[in-house]
């Protein structure tokens, strides 16, 4: 029996949606990586290998030295897996998917096929572990055995003992990740946790007091994150990767105009209390709605269904607060990826307390399961230290970036100074000019956090267009986002409860001073800002470049978006970054303190 204050070394491991790996070293997590950054496929959903293998070189630490590994999930389709769902669909495949499979299981009528026939040329042999051949795809009982084949890949990978790994219960791992991965914590606590499936349900609640942490609730009827996933699916975009969309487009709707809308979305699910129920339940959340929805436009429907979410999750919280009495609230599960739902959680005069962690979706759970498998085995989770921030990931050395240089001969292409200073960053960004940014521990997540990121002058709306023209390819109604530094919150925001929000997971109301020098990073529709609120201690070369931009403008944040190719995860590696380089019109590149500048024939 092992003491469970006695456990060091955890790996964790989802694979499914964007599956990441993670390590627990001595009482923190010390790593976390996304598959996706290595294989450069977005929203990976095979065995995270490379990501398993750095973050074990990352931690200094051997497969047989782990005392466990925390397997999170014990329902994972391997139809999914084998045909790659998650990163290997267009739109005309997920619609396929609708008309020949799930229309004739819903509706009764067209042939019933089976997932593998309709998608026999999806499937990918080749992943790891490449074995796959006799496993039995498409039968009954695929779900019960495709447990067991995880853990075997694990064993075969890892060459360890199997009893070393366990599964984890999907909810309790969002519900962790949620107590313990926010920016603070708190004594007592309400835990929600919400996403499209997980394991046997799909929302929980959990209460965190007098030192316990109880499940109080748990439904497998909160669809909202499956309404949410039809419904970007009808407005012709991708399910699992391009919601955020829909909520972006959701805030030029005027309440008038999706009225009708949100009438017949209130007539399906509701809350009894905290409890969700039906008043009319939807045959499915595609062609159900589809006929329902005939006629309306696009963004009345994506505001109708933003503003009936926003409505749901509120109640659900204020409900809770009222019957639970405990008034500090935090919150996980791709649903929690819904920072406008989040903004208005907040706002409740109920709520005192908002946490909302990183990256709150499927990705997460590779942290999430450590948690849950320390709190199983009865880890005082008190014990384990707080996640201040998410640079979790790979880093360059200096040498590195020297060797790349002159392996790539870049002295020929650009223009390149040494021991450059957060004052010359500063310099060319009050000019207007668009720096990506690689310097630091990669971010965990689907947000970049200043360390993989192009920065921008905030205060000039052109940048917007610059930054699509040159990198981007944004749909034009999609908003960016800023970086504020701590002390100057308040200045940008309403956020009277002085929530701190480092990982871009809540939105804000912004006061006048932001319309003016954060305009290209607010949302042009309503003016509100999803920011990351930097401290100096969280990532203090990233933190000087923005204080000496102050110092020359009296502006306290940049224009901060993610460092990539439309389409393409985030860069992970040098590699990376030359690729997107030649494939963008982007000037200038900081690698730690070497600043590149393109040669004007580039």
């Amino acid at each position: 029996m092992v003491n469970a204050m006695q456990i060091k070394r955890v790996l964790g491991i989802t694979m499914g949606a964007c599956s990441s790996a993670a390590l627990f070293v001595d009482g923190k997590i010390v790593a976390c990586v996304s598959e996706e950054r290595l294989v450069r496929k977005k929203n990976y959903d095979g065995y995270p290998k490379g990501a398993v293998e750095l973050c074990l070189e990352y931690g200094k630490v051997s497969p047989e030295s782990l005392d466990f590994i925390a397997l999170a999930s014990e329902r994972v389709d391997p139809d999914y897996i084998i045909t790659r769902q998650g990163s290997n669909r267009n739109v005309s495949d997920w619609v396929k998917e609708m008309h020949e499979y799930w229309y004739p299981i819903f509706y009764g009528r067209g042939k019933r096929r089976t997932y593998i026939d309709i998608f026999r040329d999806k499937m990918d042999f080749e992943q790891y572990p490449g074995n796959f051949d006799s496993f039995p795809f498409g039968t009954p009982d695929r779900i019960r055995l495709f447990k067991e084949f995880r853990m075997d890949i694990i064993v075969n990978h890892l060459k360890v003992s199997r009893e070393k790994v366990l599964i984890t219960e999907h909810h309790l791992s969002h519900a962790l990740y949620a107590l313990l991965a926010g920016p603070e914590r708190r004594s007592e606590v309400l835990v929600f946790t919400a996403d499209g499936f997980g394991d046997h349900s799909n929302a929980s609640i959990r209460r965190r007091k007098n030192g316990e942490f109880t499940l109080e609730y748990e439904t497998d009827i909160c669809n909202i994150g499956r309404l949410y996933r039809y419904i970007t699916l009808l407005l012709g975009m991708k399910p699992g990767e391009h919601e955020y969309k829909v909520m972006g487009l959701a805030a030029y709707a005027h309440p008038r105009i999706y009225r009708e809308v949100l009438d017949i979305l209130k007539d399906t699910l509701y809350l009894d209390a905290v409890e969700f129920k039906y008043k009319t339940k939807p045959t499915d959340h595609y062609f159900w709605f589809q006929k329902k929805f005939e006629g309306q436009r696009f963004d009345v429907i994506a505001g109708g269904v933003q503003k009936y979410i926003e409505c749901l999750l509120s109640d659900w919280v204020r409900n809770s607060i009222d019957k639970y009495n405990i008034c500090n609230v935090a919150f996980s599960g791709g649903v929690s990826m819904n920072i406008k739902a989040n903004q208005e959680i907040l706002k409740l005069p109920e709520v005192s307390h908002l946490s909302v962690p990183g990256s709150g979706g499927d990705e997460s759970l590779a942290i999430g399961s450590i948690y849950a498998l320390l709190f199983d085995k009865g880890y005082d989770i008190e014990d384990i230290e707080p996640l201040g921030d998410l640079y979790l990931g790979s880093y360059v050395t200096k040498e590195e970036i020297n060797e790349f240089i002159k392996i790539n001969d870049l002295h020929e292409k650009y223009k390149i100074t040494h021991s450059v200073t957060p004052r010359d960053i500063a310099e060319l960004l009050v000019n207007d000019e668009i720096i990506a940014r690689f310097a630091g521990k990669m971010e965990f997540g689907q947000r970049a956090l200043g360390n993989r990121s192009i920065l921008s002058n905030p205060s000039n709306r052109e940048n917007v267009k610059i930054i699509n023209d040159i990198i981007k390819q944004r749909d034009f109604w999609m908003p960016f986002a800023p970086t504020i530094l701590y002390e100057d919150a308040d200045r940008y925001l309403h956020n009277p409860k002085g929530v701190y929000s480092p990982f871009m997971t809540i939105g804000y109301d912004t006061k006048p001073a932001a319309h003016t020098d954060l305009i290209a990073a607010l949302h042009p529709a309503d003016l509100t800002a999803r920011p990351q609120i930097l401290k100096k201690e969280t990532n203090e070369d990233y933190y000087e470049i923005i204080k000496e931009f102050k110092k020359l403008t009296g502006i306290g944040g940049l224009l901060n978006t993610s460092f990539n190719l439309h389409g393409l995860p985030i860069v992970e590696s040098l590699s990376d970054v030359l690729h997107v380089m030649e494939n963008s019109k982007i000037k200038y590149l900081l690698l730690e303190d070497v600043l590149l500048q393109k040669n004007s024939k580039v």
